[in-house]
């Protein structure tokens, strides 16, 4: 499964007060998301900026995942989507590394390393 990784920023005019009255709502989704296998890592960058990897078939299926968290819906955050591909990990062990990035020859996204 593809991997993307998701960086949030305040929208212009978007008050410290809005956020804060709609983090636990928006941590909750994240929770969700996790218990689904939808959300690899997630985490505050900074003093009001977030980050989170997810899990999913393809970039639109990300877009979607993140027009439904709760800052997203409230016009309170700005995103950056990108494909992420996780090369090294001390958590992560090889075989999940392969399967989350498609290196198994059979995976039709695989990608050899001489790539």
């Amino acid at each position: 499964m593809p991997l993307f990784r998701v960086h949030g920023i305040p929208a212009e005019g978007a008050s410290k007060e809005a956020l804060h009255a709609l983090r636990n709502e928006h941590l909750r989704y994240h929770h969700e998301l996790a218990a689904e296998g939808k959300m690899f890592a997630a985490g505050q960058l900074g003093a009001d900026q977030g980050m989170f990897i997810l899990i999913c078939g393809d970039e639109s299926e990300a877009r979607a995942i993140v027009d439904k968290d709760p800052y997203q819906r409230e016009k309170l955050r700005d995103y950056e989507i990108l494909p992420w591909r996780l090369n090294i990990s001390c958590v992560v062990d090889l075989e999940t590394r392969a399967t989350l990035n498609g290196d198994d020859p059979s995976n039709p996204r695989y990608q050899s390393p001489e790539d």
